[in-house]
């Protein structure tokens, strides 16, 4: 398998992890409010099931961070191809998941791809320079 391929599954799965990991723990938060507002005076010994979701909450943010963290160097290498080999610059959804290093990355990115444009046009200046140079 093609390296950018591993590195776009790879990307992908850890990614989906991660917002799996975000939608559960905001589900449990979303639970913890309407079991607190509906049931919160019937229930007995309620400070366990509270408690319990808090901290399985926190776990899965903490997996989240993680997830989230082993993904980016997945993102960077799979975003690196798409817009040098594909041309893609608007890469949206690296935009809004990874906003620090979009931040980091794309104008680096860009000042490569510029200076790799102009050592193309140089290279290919100095070949046609010197086909003209073979043909006299």
């Amino acid at each position: 398998m093609k390296k950018h391929k591993k590195d776009k599954v790879l990307y992908f799965i850890f990614h989906s992890f991660s917002l799996s990991c975000f939608a559960l723990a905001f589900l449990i938060l979303l639970s913890l409010i309407i079991i607190s507002q509906v049931y919160g005076s019937k229930i007995k010994n309620g400070e366990i099931l509270a408690y319990g979701l808090i901290w399985s909450m926190l776990a899965l943010l903490i997996l989240f961070v993680i997830m989230h963290i082993i993904a980016i160097p997945f993102a960077l290498n799979y975003y690196r191809y798409r817009f040098f080999e594909l041309g893609d610059e608007l890469l949206t959804w690296f935009n809004i998941f990874f906003i620090l290093t979009s931040i980091i990355a794309l104008p680096r990115w860009r000042e490569q791809y510029e200076l790799q444009q102009k050592n193309e046009l140089k290279n290919l200046a100095k070949k046609s320079k010197n086909d003209k140079n073979d043909e006299q």
